[in-house]
């Protein structure tokens, strides 16, 4: 977690750990307290970068749900997201689609991405291989489309 005074311009990188067995909701009470500790306050605007497949978003969200926040993927873990749809595509050129589909998400063209979105859902296998990364949001309903365009992941629902 990057937690940062306003006009603060220096980065800082605070994690936030949270054993596996913790209780539910330790994870949100942990990076709220955090914020806390560096100057969370009625006028906070809060901004969440990471992983998707990882809780991070459902705890963000949780924590921060009183104030303005939003929680998007990082370059790095969309792109991972973007190859590992390309796995579960058939019968489309998905070389293409995942060129297409990442210049979509980089240049915030919502309605390219929905189009990428919509074309490969109907190519999607219908058994997902067994190797696909579990932390991949293309498991359940195929998800893509929120990635940073709009908060969390793919989202095709």
């Amino acid at each position: 977690m990057d937690a940062r005074e306003p006009g603060e311009t220096e980065p800082t990188t605070l994690d936030v750990l949270v054993p596996v067995g913790a209780p539910q909701g330790e994870r949100s009470r942990r990076l709220l307290a955090l914020a806390g500790r560096k100057g969370l306050g009625d006028n906070t605007s809060v901004k969440g970068l990471g992983d998707l497949g990882s809780g991070l978003p459902a705890a963000f969200d949780e924590a921060f749900i009183s104030y303005q926040a939003d929680f998007c993927a990082d370059w790095k873990h969309i792109c991972d997201y973007v190859e590992a749809a390309r796995k579960v595509l058939w019968g489309l050129d998905t070389e293409t689609w995942a060129k297409q589909m990442k210049d979509a998400i980089w240049g915030r063209e919502p309605d390219t991405r929905d189009k990428l979105l919509a074309k490969a859902h109907k190519h999607r296998l219908k058994d997902l291989p067994t190797d696909l990364d579990n932390k991949c949001p293309v498991g359940g309903p195929f998800s893509l489309r929120e990635t940073q365009l709009a908060p969390h992941a793919f989202s095709t629902a």
